[in-house]
């Protein structure tokens, strides 16, 4: 319009949408980066991401223009319904159904007791019993969260095995199964001898825990990528007793 001799522009902001919104403080529309993303900087959150801030302005015959900008930032800009990338790698991490192992050991369960018994000085054997993909990996899904087209893929990277006597042992296998033809011998991959009875525990029982390592690698479609750890954990019992020599004359 005209008024006292001078031209007014007048423009009409729109709030935006779920990709783009418009942002007061910078002036401008701000929406996720598309495209490759350049390295993120070491030590940022699963929040933080790249955007781009598109800049409306005017020429003298009142034509919009628009020029982009991008910027980095910590968190997502508010008003903007959109998940970074590490955001929806960890969203759909958390959906992954990762369970403990099926522990293996020898001794194992006897029906006569129903349950696990071995004796001090005698190998322990350990092992990852039938693995699979939710217990052993690799797991992996696709998925789009929050306009993030995400690939994680799960693989354990190795087994701590905390034996209830305040020892452990780490494997970074799935140990070798026993059977009778390797006698009573050391295993080859994972085993473990207790010193002392699991007389003074609760139950006459060492609680065995098997805790699984899982090393979570994602990409996603932007180009950013990333590791999350995570673990999960089985606990079997098994009375450990001394063996007595006896002489008769």
């Amino acid at each position: 319009s005209t008024s006292g001799g001078y031209t007014q522009w007048y423009i009409n902001i729109q709030c935006g949408n779920a990709s783009e919104y418009w942002s007061n403080n910078r002036q401008c529309y701000v929406s996720m980066m598309g495209g490759a993303w350049p390295a993120i900087p070491a030590g940022h959150a699963a929040d933080a991401g790249y955007y781009q801030c598109r800049v409306v302005t005017l020429t003298v015959g009142g034509i919009g223009l628009d020029d982009t900008y991008t910027f980095w930032s910590d968190t997502v800009p508010p008003g903007l319904q959109v998940l970074t990338p590490g955001r929806a790698a960890a969203q759909l991490i958390d959906s992954f159904p990762l369970i403990g192992i099926d522990v293996g050991m020898a001794p194992e369960v006897n029906p006569a007791w129903g349950h696990r018994r071995g004796y001090v000085g005698m190998p322990i054997w350990l092992w990852v019993n039938n693995p699979a993909p939710t217990t052993w990996g690799p797991y992996s899904q696709t998925a789009t969260l929050g306009g993030q087209t995400i690939t994680a893929t799960a693989q354990v990277t190795s087994i701590r095995w905390t034996m209830g006597d305040g020892s452990s042992i780490t494997c970074g296998n799935t140990g070798t199964p026993y059977n009778l033809g390797y006698g009573v011998t050391t295993s080859p991959t994972c085993g473990y001898r207790y010193t002392t009875t699991s007389s003074r525990t609760p139950g006459d029982r060492f609680a065995v825990t098997a805790t699984s390592n899982w090393t979570v690698t994602w990409t996603s479609a932007a180009g950013a990528a990333g590791t999350v750890n995570t673990t999960t954990a089985s606990t079997v019992d098994l009375e450990v007793n001394e063996l007595q020599t006896v002489i008769v004359p």
